[in-house]
């Protein structure tokens, strides 16, 4: 019995825990209707340990245009964590899931220092996060 994938359509080979077409997860290799959508990773919060494995885990049956769409979804935009952070101090930081620190930012934005420091750390936190997923992904 076929099994198809949910989010584009494709019909997915016997035995595959992912479509051929679109990368998304489906679900246990056995069960034609046994179709899931893959944990969200990485929601509002910084990348750990656990995440990184779950990343390894979930890419390590891809191909190499299915991992590039993978981390395309997965990354966070350098420009926009440095203009929010620009725009209303700590921003950038809660864009990038360090919520407390954004909101130390945001308290102490009346000081340049911090302030400045804000769009600073989001720029570089952002081409960590980035560097971060990229090496665990395509490692």
């Amino acid at each position: 019995m076929s099994k198809y994938c949910s989010e584009c359509g494709t019909e997915i080979p016997e035995g595959s825990k992912f479509c051929p077409n679109c990368g998304f997860a489906s679900g246990a290799s056995g069960g034609a209707e046994s179709q899931q959508t893959p944990a969200p990773i990485m929601g509002g919060k910084t990348m750990d340990e656990t995440d990184s494995i779950q990343i390894k885990e979930i890419t390590k049956d891809m191909g190499k245009n299915q991992k590039v769409i993978y981390y395309e979804q997965r990354r966070k935009s350098v420009g926009i964590a440095t203009v929010l952070s620009f725009l209303i101090a700590g921003a950038g930081q809660m864009y990038l899931g360090k919520i407390g620190k954004g909101i130390l930012l945001l308290l102490f934005c009346w000081l340049i220092i911090p302030w400045l420091y804000g769009i600073y750390d989001a720029y570089n936190g952002a081409r960590d996060y980035n560097a971060r997923l990229y090496s665990i992904i395509f490692s």
